[in-house]
Formats: structure tokens, C-alpha cells, sequence
């Protein structure tokens, strides 16, 4: 995803990560984290 805090060339880098059995972890935030930044509103503003 493109960085919003930083901007320019800037990337974050999200990881998902599973229980054995195939679960998120509780801290796994990666699937709220981008539906969030792939919102229309997100993607098309401007810093």
C-alpha cells in the first residue's frame, strides 16, 4: 500500500498471520488494515 503518512515512494508493507489451525491472530489487523486503504476515498486522495 502506498504510505499516507510518509507519501513519495514510501510503501507499508502488511503481513497476515494465522493461528496452525488457519485462524487470524488476534493482531492480525491485515484484513481491516486493506479494506480500509483500498477504500475509493482512500486510493483517490491526495496528502
Amino acid at each position: 500500500f502506498k504510505d499516507p503518512f510518509r507519501g513519495g515512494n514510501n510503501i507499508l508493507v502488511i503481513c497476515d498471520t494465522y493461528t496452525p489451525a488457519g485462524e487470524p491472530i488476534p493482531t492480525n489487523k491485515r484484513y481491516k488494515a486493506a479494506e480500509v486503504f483500498s477504500n475509493k476515498k482512500v486510493v483517490d486522495e491526495v496528502p
